[in-house]
């Protein structure tokens, strides 16, 4: 904790928690030293949980996933906002994709 506000992480391993039964998926960042990914799901369904570690803000693209995107915030159950596969990260930020099949 910070200031009395808990790390994004926190928020991050409850959304986690939330889907017991999902698997890890191969998932790799081309700049590991700005950003760090982990995926969970299925190749049709899945959560990409995207974390900025520097201080300055950084654009992402998600590669090799096709379907319909919505940029969730983390801790929240709601469904999230349409989007697509490129976000520009806050500096120290996570962002959560859920993927799903186009016509789900």
């Amino acid at each position: 904790m910070e200031a009395g506000e808990a790390f994004p992480v926190l928020r991050t391993l409850l959304d986690l928690g939330a889907r017991p039964e999902a698997s890890v998926l191969h998932a790799r960042s081309r700049r590991p030293e700005r950003v760090q990914v982990l995926a969970v799901g299925s190749r049709e369904r899945a959560q990409v949980f995207l974390a900025n570690v520097a201080a300055e803000p950084h654009p992402v693209r998600v590669e090799g996933l096709s379907g319909r995107v919505r940029h969730a915030s983390l801790g929240d159950a709601s469904p999230g906002d349409e989007g697509g596969f490129e976000i520009e990260l806050a500096p120290r930020g996570i962002a959560r994709f859920d993927v799903e099949p186009a016509g789900a």
